[in-house]
């Protein structure tokens, strides 16, 4: 599930930089990833990028899964809000 949605903000990122929808990774998202990447920051993209790859890499380690996952939901809320 973390991968995925690792994919959907990538090509939210991607979508944001080049508007080409044949780089995307899902193009069948494409509305999706259009609407969020109107009203989201590339910045707030790519820190929400960076929660999932730290949730991903905490989930590997010795950590609270519940919070390491609450903290990811909670930054991806603010960042692509």
């Amino acid at each position: 599930v973390l991968e995925h949605l690792s994919a959907w903000l990538r090509d939210i990122a991607v979508w944001q930089s080049t508007r080409d929808a044949k780089r995307l990774l899902d193009p069948a998202n494409l509305d999706r990833i259009e609407r969020i990447a109107k009203r989201a920051r590339p910045a707030g993209v790519a820190r929400a990028f960076d929660a999932v790859r730290l949730c991903v890499r905490d989930l590997q380690g010795n950590v609270n899964d519940k919070l390491s996952l609450e903290t990811m939901l909670l930054a991806l809320r603010r960042e692509l809000a």
